[in-house]
Order: structure tokens, then C-alpha cells, then sequence
């Protein structure tokens, strides 16, 4: 498992097709590419359940830095707050 670092932009809670309630943490990636003078971007949105969603809301605040575990699978990739 890989450790990244994240910055916290944004929480939602949506409905899905069954009805369920949905806990969703967005987060922004920044890779800086120093020998060409770039920075490259990604942004993720992490489903979690209630209670963790409850507790990352309490914990953390918009636009800071946030500890992410990254897990490579196959061709399936996990992030893990």
C-alpha cells in the first residue's frame, strides 16, 4: 500500500440508484515535475461509509493536507482515507 498526500476540497452525500445513501470525501492530487517545470493534477472522490464520513468531517477542514493509502489491485486501484 502506498501512501499519498491529498488535499481535502470537498464533501457530498448523494443518493444511488437502490436508494442508499452515499458518503463521498473529494480530494486533489498534485504531482510536481521539477527537471520539466510542471505540475500535473488529478482529483478523486472517495466513498465512505457514515461513520467515517462523520469522523474525517470533524477531523479535518476544507482545503487541508490529508494522509491517503493507495492500494494497487490488478487493474483496480483503492483509495483509503
Amino acid at each position: 500500500m502506498q501512501e499519498l498526500e491529498g488535499l481535502f476540497i470537498g464533501y457530498k452525500t448523494v443518493t444511488s440508484k437502490k436508494g442508499k445513501l452515499c458518503f463521498i470525501i473529494s480530494l486533489l492530487f498534485v504531482s510536481l515535475d521539477e527537471l520539466n517545470n510542471r505540475a500535473t493534477y488529478f482529483t478523486k472522490d472517495v466513498f465512505v461509509d457514515e461513520q467515517s464520513y462523520n469522523a474525517f468531517l470533524n477531523e479535518h477542514q476544507l482545503l487541508t493536507s490529508v494522509d491517503v493509502k493507495r492500494e494497487i489491485v490488478g487493474d483496480t486501484v483503492r483509495y483509503y482515507i
